[in-house]
C-alpha cells in the first residue's frame, strides 16, 4: 500500500506472502485491519528460502481489531537412493515502526510443517549413504525496528496488546547417517518504543517447540556365499539446535491499565537421535568368510543458544490492577 486510505468506518483485510504500508500511506476510519502474511511450500522435495513478512510503516487508526499476522508453513520431503541433502530458511517477520490506535492490537510471526530428508541407501550393500537438513528458521516480531535492524520508534495504544513468535516447524531425517542442524531467532520485542494498554494486558511471548528427529537404517546383509572381506562402518544420528528465543521491551515505555504486563520466553523442543547397528547374517551356514570388520553406532543431540525474558530501560507501569 503506497498511498493513503479513508476507509469510513469499513475493514481493512489484505493477504499475501508480504504486505508493506509504506511510510506515506496512512491508514484512517477503520472499522478493524488484518493483514495476514502467508507463505507455504506446495508439497516440495527442495527446501529453499521462504519468507512471510508484514511491514508496517505508515499510520494506523481503526475502532476495533488491528492485527498483524505473518505465518510460513513448509511442506518438504526429499526420499533419494543416495544421499538426501536439504538446506533452506523459514522467515516469518512482522516490523512496526508507526503510530497504530486500535480497539485491540495483536502481532504475531509463526513458522511450523514439516521437513523431512530420506536416504534409502543402495539395497543388498552396507551403504552409509547419508540424509541431512541444514535449516534456518526465525519468527520476529519488533515494534520500532526496521526490516535491516535500524531503529524506528513506534507507538501502540489499544485496550490490550499482543505480541507472539512461535517457531514449531518438524524436522525428520533418516539414512545410513542422519543429520540436522537448525538455527534460528524467535523474538518478540518492542524496542525504544511507547506501547499504551487503556483496558487490559500487555503480553509479549516467544516460544520454540521444534522438534528434530534424525534416524540411522537398520541394515542386514545375508552372508549366502564365500565372502572374503566384510567392513561395517560406524552409523551416525546427530541433531543440533541454536536458536535464540527472546521476549523483550528495551527502553520502551510500557503502561497498562487494568491488566498486566507480562514478558514470556520459553523452550519446549524435543531432540532425537537413534543410530541402529548393521547385522550379518549367515542362516545359509556360509563358510570361508575370512575377514568381518565391525564398525559402531554414534547417537547425539546438542542444544544451544538463549532463552530470555527481558525488561532492559525504559519503564512499566500498571495501573488499577496487573502486575
Amino acid at each position: 500500500v503506497t498511498g493513503a486510505i479513508d476507509l469510513a468506518g469499513n475493514a481493512l483485510d489484505i493477504a499475501a506472502e508480504s504486505i508493506t504500508i509504506a511510510a506515506a500511506a496512512p491508514v484512517t476510519g477503520a472499522s478493524d485491519v488484518t493483514l495476514t502474511a502467508l507463505a507455504s511450500d506446495a508439497a516440495t522435495s527442495s527446501g529453499g528460502d521462504v519468507t512471510a513478512q508484514v511491514i508496517v510503516e505508515g499510520d494506523v487508526t481503526a475502532t476495533g481489531a488491528v492485527s498483524f499476522d505473518a505465518t510460513v508453513t513448509r511442506d518438504v520431503d526429499r526420499t533419494a537412493a543416495s544421499n538426501a541433502d536439504v538446506t533452506g530458511s523459514s522467515t516469518a517477520q512482522v516490523f512496526v515502526t508507526s503510530t497504530v490506535m486500535a480497539g485491540t492490537f495483536a502481532a504475531s510471526a509463526t513458522t511450523d510443517g514439516t521437513v523431512g530428508a530420506t536416504s534409502t541407501g543402495q539395497n543388498g550393500l552396507l551403504s552409509l549413504d547419508g540424509a541431512s537438513i541444514d535449516f534456518d528458521e526465525s519468527a520476529l516480531v519488533r515494534i520500532g525496528q526496521q526490516p535491516g535492524g535500524a531503529p524506528d520508534a513506534a507507538s501502540i495504544t489499544a485496550d490490550s496488546v499482543a505480541l507472539s513468535a512461535s517457531t514449531a516447524t518438524a524436522y525428520s531425517a533418516t539414512g545410513g547417517t542422519a543429520g540436522i542442524g537448525v538455527d534460528g531467532t524467535t523474538e518478540a520485542s518492542i524496542l525504544g518504543s511507547s506501547v499504551t494498554a487503556n483496558a487490559g494486558a500487555i503480553r509479549a511471548m516467544a516460544t520454540d517447540s521444534a522438534t528434530l528427529t534424525a534416524l540411522t537404517n537398520e541394515r542386514s546383509i545375508e552372508v549366502s556365499a564365500v565372502v572374503i572381506d566384510i567392513g561395517a562402518d560406524i552409523t551416525s544420528a546427530s541433531t543440533r539446535l541454536d536458536r535464540t528465543v527472546l521476549a523483550s521491551a528495551q527502553g520502551s515505555t510500557l503502561a497498562a491499565t487494568a491488566g498486566e504486563i507480562a514478558l514470556e520466553a520459553g523452550s519446549t523442543v524435543v531432540l532425537s537421535s537413534t543410530a541402529m547397528a548393521e547385522a550379518l547374517d549367515d542362516t545359509a551356514g556360509a563358510f570361508g568368510v575370512l575377514d568381518v570388520q565391525g564398525g559402531g553406532t554414534q547417537a547425539t543431540n546438542t542444544l544451544l543458544g538463549t532463552i530470555t525474558a527481558e525488561l532492559v530501560g525504559g519503564s512499566a507501569t500498571t495501573t488499577t490492577s496487573g502486575d
